[in-house]
């Protein structure tokens, strides 16, 4: 029996485990790294050029971060004119999606127009 609540104890056979919000309960078929690969993997199939995967951190011998910028355009095929573009850089811990990555929104250096600017004056 698995329970969702985050203080539960795990079952006597030791199977499964507990993690992040809400009690998130998995089996030993879960795998973050590969969740990982395959997150990242529909990322680039998706935003393509506006996607860039980074060296990722070391933590130690067996542990790193992820990292990707995301760059956001309202019209990414340039059908229109991007007065405003962001980019977020995301870091992955080892253990997402149990935990929530760290995201950190940058004005990009090529937007016409900076964050906080009002867009229409």
């Amino acid at each position: 029996i698995r329970s969702h609540h985050p203080l539960a104890p795990l079952p006597a056979d030791g199977r499964g485990c507990r993690f992040g919000l809400g009690g998130v309960s998995m089996d030993d078929s879960f795998n973050p790294e590969e969740e990982q690969k395959q997150e990242i993997m529909v990322l680039q199939s998706i935003l393509m050029d506006e996607f860039e995967e980074l060296e990722p951190e070391v933590l130690n011998k067996h542990r790193r971060r992820r990292r990707c910028t995301l760059t956001i355009l309202p019209h990414p095929s340039s059908q229109g004119t991007n007065y405003v573009q962001v980019v977020l850089h995301v870091t992955l811990e080892p253990t997402y999606p149990v935990l929530l990555p760290l995201i950190r929104v940058e004005n990009a250096a090529a937007a016409a127009h900076k964050l906080g600017d009002p867009v229409l004056s």
